[in-house]
């Protein structure tokens, strides 16, 4: 069975694999403008931290991982109607990140499910293919067991899970060993003094479960918008976004926010944008900051870098 057998379990895959989408600017021609950022570097640098600190979820001990590979989209018991522009719409995002999308007929590697019970069917799926979310063998490609049980039952309008494989930056070759493997993994310069800098992680699949019920109040395109940054990034299910202006915020606070926000942008900007190999959250606070800092700069047409 492959890996996203589960996915199928609950209907006929509907739209996977969107077109290449033309003309979306890289993340350098398209730089994000924080409205009303008059703060000190201190007290900005503070609630950057905060927010990654809230919203960045990896494995334990791990890096924030991100899409290497090229993204393939699929939906599940969806209209056609429906699914396709959703599906444009996070490829859009995808593609405005320097991100590659999967050509028509690729094997999904982002499922979303569409249902009537997300708790009842996050539990199905994980009671019938336990392996597809969690391996037996290794600790390092998800959140855990305890997240795992936040997956099945918690009351919300979109849940997700997603699966990252740790790699060695230069070569994209598996840094950890699988039920298998004979000869030893060995990753250059690994170790105390860069602290496994050589290695990235990489993400592998997300499965995004959707509670129709939940979120047939809300615009397609806040719902695309909201899907996209779960799918690009590995996001905190239980994270305090409430300070922040985010389309995380999007069934906490109806009407606050209308898709992704500028805060949204830079974090997506700063995660992809930065150097291939491991990224941890601190670092990508730093990143995420300098990003601020930057399009607030060109947008008040300064040359500070």
């Amino acid at each position: 069975m492959s890996a996203w057998a589960v996915a199928l379990m609950a209907g006929a895959l509907v739209g996977a694999g969107p077109q290449e989408v033309p003309g979306v600017s890289g993340v350098e021609d398209a730089p994000v403008q924080i409205e009303d950022v008059e703060v000190s570097r201190r007290r900005l640098r503070d609630e950057v931290e905060h927010f990654v600190e809230n919203v960045a979820a990896p494995p334990p001990g791990r890096g924030l991982a991100r899409w290497h590979y090229a993204l393939c989209i699929g939906t599940v018991n969806i209209e056609q109607r429906v699914a396709q522009p959703l599906i444009d719409h996070v490829a859009g995002v995808a593609a405005s990140y320097g991100l590659r999308v999967g050509a028509p007929g690729c094997q999904p590697n982002v499922v979303i499910i569409f249902t009537d019970n997300g708790s009842g069917l996050a539990s199905t799926l994980v009671e019938a293919e336990p392996q597809v979310f969690r391996s037996g063998w290794s600790s390092q490609l998800d959140r855990g067991a305890r997240a795992l049980q936040l997956f099945q039952s918690a009351d919300v309008p979109v849940r997700w899970w997603h699966v990252s494989m740790p790699v060695v930056g230069a070569t994209g070759q598996r840094a950890i060993r699988m039920p298998g493997d004979v000869d030893p993994i060995f990753v250059p310069g690994e170790g105390l003094v860069n602290k496994g800098r050589p290695i990235a992680d990489h993400m592998n699949k997300v499965i995004i479960i959707v509670d129709l019920a939940k979120t047939e109040d809300f615009l397609l395109s806040e719902l695309s918008d909201y899907l996209a940054l779960v799918a690009l990034a590995q996001i905190d299910a239980a994270g305090d976004t409430s300070r922040h202006e985010t389309v995380l915020n999007l069934f906490s606070r109806p009407g606050s926010v209308h898709g992704l926000s500028d805060w949204d942008r830079a974090y997506l900007a700063s995660l992809y944008g930065a150097y291939s190999e491991r990224i941890n959250s601190h670092d990508h606070a730093s990143s995420m900051t300098r990003e601020i800092r930057r399009a607030d700069q060109k947008a008040e047409g300064g040359v500070k870098n």
